[in-house]
């Protein structure tokens, strides 16, 4: 895919080379680095790829249409002044369209919080609002409100050795017997 994104860390010509993680138990593969999931990053593909991040220029006549926002069952579509716009389709694909001088750290907020959480909508997951950590062999889950700490004492948790599970979603898998788990 030719592109020419204007944000930070973004600019490039020519082709991006595509990034692969493993996360939440779905095979993604990202146009967009996605620095909070180095830890889940695969050097090549790991089979069929069950979710596409992709970046793409938006035609003049669709830039109107992005400002209207859109939530379906399958389809949810939103824009951020200043950051870009979103589109999560079927729960596999997200598209995003960057705004000239966006800051890639906000983009990256936005796609990993609202598109991601919209596309595990759609694929039927469950996902949390809070931050979770290893405590022996046993996931330990923070919620609270926004700006509520969660972030916070995890990174404390963290940096006194437990392990980072999650800093803002959590999927979590129930099934109908055993222990309900952490992706």
């Amino acid at each position: 895919m030719q592109w020419v994104a204007f944000s930070r860390g973004l600019r490039a010509e020519g082709k991006l080379e595509p990034r692969y993680y493993r996360y939440a138990g779905l095979r993604i593969v990202s146009e967009i680095p996605v620095l909070e999931w180095a830890p889940f990053e695969q050097e090549a593909p790991n089979g069929d790829q069950d979710v596409t991040i992709s970046l793409r220029e938006i035609p003049d006549y669709e830039i109107s249409l992005a400002a209207v926002p859109i939530v379906t069952d399958s389809d949810c579509q939103f824009s951020v002044p200043g950051v870009g716009s979103f589109r999560i389709s079927h729960g596999r694909e997200i598209v995003v369209t960057v705004n000239p001088g966006a800051p890639l750290r906000e983009l990256r907020q936005w796609l990993i919080g609202s598109a991601w959480g919209s596309l595990c909508y759609q694929r039927g997951l469950f996902l949390m609002h809070s931050s979770a950590v290893m405590v022996g062999e046993q996931a330990v889950l923070f919620c609270a409100s926004a700006k509520g700490g969660k972030s916070t004492l995890a990174a404390r948790l963290n940096a006194r050795g437990y392990p980072l599970i999650s800093d803002d979603l959590c999927q979590l898998n129930i099934p109908e017997a055993g222990a309900p788990y952490v992706y």
